[in-house]
């Protein structure tokens, strides 16, 4: 709201008043949005970085200081490519049009350099950036930190490695049985003692079932269902003949896990060639 006197009498009163009336609640409410916008950048977990349609960065959030160890004055007007590793530079080739055809583009994993050397494993996500006319001047990065994520995946895959190293050498294999899907799953080992090659079918009770010998076979069906109804635990030994006429002696033991309502769930067990 503006207000000017124009004209005055004898004695310097104004005779009137003009008045300009202009809303600024669109500026508002936009100054307020931008504010917000502002805040949650600061607030973010991930690093948020704005850079120029050539690459130099326009803004370098707290995340952004913490995950990749350079301050905001060290990386305001550098080049992002700075935090590329070498064999990463030719991941945003083509960047303009992957974002017109697709308005983000992400990967799910990729590198940094942090400031000290160290590479870490980040996903990312980049869009354009418009200016208040709508024109695309620039990009909006978010990394998000995969590092541990990572190292939590090598950890748990070294471990599956070692599990199944130790499964074979103990002749001791592992299974599943899903009472609610009735689908059985077999660690590799379990391949092997039944003499199948390790992925070559699909493990079912019935086959597993057939394994053992005919005058066993329905006490071994008999103590199963007993334990996946009740929730008893499963013991049962028995032989098996190979196809060049050898035989091995197996041991079956499980627990039956319970659901919420305390009705059982699933059998975890394990083979065991008790072979001498």
């Amino acid at each position: 709201h503006r207000s000017n006197a124009a004209g005055s009498d004898q004695s310097g009163r104004p005779l009137r008043v003009i008045c300009t009336v202009q809303d600024i609640t669109e500026r508002r409410r936009a100054e307020m949005d931008q504010a917000e916008l502002a805040s949650m950048v600061q607030a973010a977990p991930d690093a948020m970085v704005r850079t120029s349609a050539e690459g130099i960065v326009l803004s370098w959030n707290p995340a952004a200081e913490r995950m990749l160890g350079y301050r905001k004055d060290e990386m305001i007007g550098k080049h992002y490519s700075v935090l590329m590793p070498e064999s990463r530079r030719g991941e945003f080739r083509d960047l303009d049009e992957r974002l017109a055809a697709d308005g983000v583009v992400r990967i799910a994993e990729t590198q940094r350099l942090r400031k000290d050397g160290a590479v870490i494993e980040v996903a990312l996500s980049v869009a354009p950036f418009r200016d208040a006319n709508g024109r695309w001047n620039g990009y909006s990065t978010v990394l998000h930190d995969i590092s541990e994520l990572k190292r939590s995946a090598q950890a748990l895959q070294r471990s599956q490695l070692n599990l199944t190293h130790a499964q074979q050498v103990a002749r001791l294999g592992s299974w599943v049985w899903d009472r609610k899907t009735k689908e059985l799953t077999w660690s590799d080992e379990v391949f092997r003692i039944y003499g199948f090659a390790v992925g070559g079918i699909l493990p079912t009770l019935s086959i597993a079932a057939d394994m053992v010998p005919a005058e066993q076979r329905d006490a071994y069906l008999a103590a199963f269902r007993h334990a996946t109804e009740t929730g008893a635990p499963f013991r049962f030994e028995h032989p098996m003949r190979l196809a060049d006429g050898s035989e091995k002696v197996l041991y079956h033991m499980a627990e039956t896990f319970l659901d919420e309502a305390g009705k059982p769930r699933e059998m975890i067990g394990t083979l065991l060639d008790i072979t001498d």
